[in-house]
């Protein structure tokens, strides 16, 4: 039946393939391609097998037992039964093949199993995107030729760009519309109506994946990964506290800088916290990395956030800042420092990365917490010493 009804964009690619990347819009059919991919390959004889979605409870509630998932798909083609153990996060079709459910945030779990095939759903979604395909690409180990499906809706993240691009990598692009005989039509009319034409429907519905946010000062060209320099001149940590209770999040940010002037961003602690647990992730963080000394902005919270940390170490080196002039006036020369190619990410951090290339100071009078806490801990480093009527350094 699925030879018969599948459009050819729907098939894989005809060639022996490794990673087949499904990129398109929603409602273009991914969730029922992967599904019955995967049937297909277990007739040919793949038996260890991974569904890998956003959270377990997606892995199950999409990948499996969704209106196009696996069990649909099996329940078609078979009169037989799947066992579910649903305990042991796995399904045992009748011919022997296992498939485990994992989550994509718990890539650690990953570690020591191994398949001959590997599905995973909406990967751009991800918090840890890239350890997790780290961990799938040394799981992959069994059989001559083991494959792993992608489907997924594109967002600028920068895995999917280097996926796109990667020799391994057989790229299949999609839209919504393609599947428009099997959608309500006033789905498509209204989606049409609020996105067509828009930088949102390019991607949600077109399956275009977006370099960034135009207009944003960051390109994905401009953040370099690599290693950290063995010897540091001067390390900070700089935190940007929350201002409300609604959900935003404190940007804690350590950056340092070597002693020939290379800048390196080495991790991004940012999270939703109360002060007091602020307050103590700070304070930890500082004995225990050596932090030179906590930079922080006060705009919103004055000298409150001096007497917060001084109630858990009374000696701890703090500097604080005010923005004075616009969030443009300060972040463009960071983000020259990253054109100029003197900034090093030591990882791929997904959630401030995101921020930074989806962020126009020229559209919006507000700025991420992390990327807040980031330009404040590189200007610190790299700017303090230049005129200080710029940003008003206190």
């Amino acid at each position: 039946m699925w030879e018969k009804i599948a459009r050819e964009n729907q098939k894989p690619p005809e060639k022996d393939w490794h990673v087949w990347l499904i990129m398109a819009g929603r409602g273009f059919g991914k969730t029922r391609t992967g599904a019955e991919t995967v049937l297909d390959l277990i007739a040919q004889g793949y038996k260890h097998i991974a569904f890998i979605g956003h959270t377990i409870q997606e892995t199950w509630r999409v990948m499996v037992n969704g209106l196009s998932g696996f069990k649909q798909c099996f329940e078609m083609r078979s009169p037989e039964k799947l066992a579910v153990h649903k305990t042991d996060r796995y399904l045992m079709t009748p011919c022997g093949a296992k498939i485990t459910m994992f989550a994509g945030d718990q890539y650690e779990q990953l570690r020591g199993p191994q398949f001959d095939l590997v599905w995973i759903d909406e990967l751009a979604k991800f918090k840890h995107a890239d350890l997790l395909w780290e961990q799938v690409m040394l799981s992959l180990r069994i059989g001559d030729r083991p494959k792993c499906i992608i489907t997924t809706t594109p967002k600028p993240i920068p895995l999917l760009h280097t996926l796109v691009n990667a020799s391994y990598v057989d790229v299949t692009k999609g839209a919504t519309l393609d599947n428009a005989d099997n959608l309500s039509p006033q789905f498509i009319t209204r989606v049409q109506d609020l996105y067509g034409n828009t930088r949102l429907g390019a991607q949600e519905l077109n399956g275009e994946l977006l370099d960034h946010q135009e207009g944003a000062l960051w390109k994905p060209s401009m953040i370099k990964h690599g290693k950290a320099s063995d010897v540091f001149a001067r390390k900070v940590l700089a935190i940007d506290p929350a201002v409300s209770h609604t959900g935003d999040e404190t940007g804690i940010v350590i950056v340092a800088k070597d002693p020939v002037g290379k800048g390196f961003v080495l991790a991004d602690h940012s999270g939703q916290y109360t002060a007091d647990a602020w307050a103590q992730k700070v304070i930890q963080l500082y004995h225990e990395e050596a932090i030179d000394c906590v930079v922080a902005e006060v705009n919103q919270g004055g000298n409150l956030i001096q007497q917060i940390l001084r109630q858990y170490d009374p000696h701890i080196p703090i500097k604080t800042v005010r923005a004075t002039h616009g969030k443009l006036s300060r972040a463009e020369p960071i983000a020259n420092l990253y054109e100029r190619g003197l900034i090093t990410h030591t990882q791929y951090f997904q959630k401030l990365e995101y921020q930074m290339l989806n962020y126009n100071a020229r559209e919006h009078s507000f700025s991420p917490d992390r990327l807040d806490a980031l330009v404040w801990g590189l200007w610190r480093l790299f700017l303090d010493d230049g005129p200080k009527s710029r940003v008003g350094v206190l």
